[in-house]
């Protein structure tokens, strides 16, 4: 009896754990099309960047800077101490073009940034339906909520 007791309680932590440490998420827009597709629900990890930075092309849901109520899932593209450079359809980091995921044939202007030491910048996937950096500049790693898993 004691050590179905003792399974019990070791049940209800883990579930405690994950509940804690994972957040469900109901993606309502398109900008992360054709990667994460709109009605679609995916779990974010809140406690993958606790003692790490984000990786380059992790996607990741951020505080939403013009309604801080709101959050959006976006991918890391430009990370700490970097010279980053959206033109010609391509991403720059410091003067080398690297892959993206998807088709970047939508970024119609140059855009640039010199990222802080506690910053990243973010793009959308579906770059003509996504409000990412190049709307509101990089963003700090500390308004990170999560990594999709």
């Amino acid at each position: 009896m004691k050590s179905l007791k003792k399974i019990k309680e070791t049940i209800r932590v883990l579930i405690f754990n994950f509940l804690c440490r994972f957040r469900f998420v109901y993606i309502v827009n398109v900008s992360m099309e054709p990667t994460i597709k709109s009605r679609s629900m995916k779990i974010v990890d809140t406690s993958a960047y606790i003692s790490k930075n984000p990786k380059r092309l992790d996607v990741v849901m951020v505080m939403d800077p013009s309604n801080n109520e709101r959050n959006l899932i976006k991918r890391v593209v430009g990370l700490p101490g970097e010279y980053v450079e959206f033109k010609f359809g391509e991403i720059f980091i410091d003067e080398h073009p690297i892959l993206h995921p998807v088709p970047l044939s939508g970024i119609q202007r140059t855009y640039y940034w010199r990222v802080a030491d506690d910053e990243v910048v973010l793009l959308g996937d579906n770059i003509a339906s996504s409000t990412d950096s190049r709307h509101f500049g990089p963003i700090n790693i500390r308004d990170i909520v999560g990594k999709l898993v």
